[in-house]
């Protein structure tokens, strides 16, 4: 029986000092996390199995077993309390752990859908901006066609875009002033003729 009780007592002692551990570390990442946790149950947990080594391992048992049978129930009643008040501690420490990345995770979500819809609005400013300038050459592309130079205004902006209108907007200007050119060559040689007609007359 005292092997038995011996090896009870080591089991006892090491689970004990892993719960001191624990809780130590435990109270130095969140000491608010212990409190109304009576941790002198390790005290009284010791001075049982001291009283334990000094009378049923030692010589003399008689007379003392009542008192022993009272101080382990003490013991285990000290215990099983100290269990359950650090469960409930554990459970609102998870509590509030899960609130905080719940709050966490929401705010992620909210920067990205903040993200995206900046990301949307740019891509839509783009694409209208685009499509603008895809008219605005368009238009004077088909007006050159029906052969209709005359200069318009310029395009605002440093896209590509704008920078094409532009440079053709140069191009129709300076078809322009060839035509006008030309015209004036042609009215030139007419009148030219016309005199020499005349002149052989």
């Amino acid at each position: 029986i005292r092997t038995r009780i011996a090896a009870f007592m080591a089991l006892i002692k090491r689970d004990t000092a892993e719960a001191k551990d624990a809780l130590s570390r435990v109270q130095k990442v969140n000491p608010d996390a212990l409190k109304g946790i009576d941790q002198q149950v390790f005290e009284r947990t010791d001075e049982y199995l001291k009283l334990i080594q000094n009378t049923i391992m030692g010589v003399e048992v008689s007379g003392q077993a009542k008192a022993i049978y009272n101080a382990g129930s003490e013991v285990i009643y000290a215990n099983e309390a100290l269990t359950e008040k650090t469960l409930k501690a554990l459970g609102v420490a998870l509590e509030l752990r899960v609130d905080s990345l719940t709050r966490h995770r929401n705010l992620m979500l909210i920067g990205v859908i903040v993200a995206l819809f900046i990301a949307m609005y740019a891509l839509y400013t783009f694409y209208l901006t685009s499509m603008s300038g895809f008219k605005s050459m368009s238009k004077r592309v088909n007006m050159l066609g029906e052969g209709d130079l005359t200069t318009s205004k310029l395009a605002v902006g440093n896209d590509e875009i704008s920078e094409s209108i532009n440079i053709f907007r140069l191009s129709v200007q300076a078809l322009s002033k060839i035509v006008a050119g030309v015209r004036e060559s042609a009215e030139s040689i007419s009148l030219a003729t016309t005199e020499i007609a005349a002149g052989n007359n």
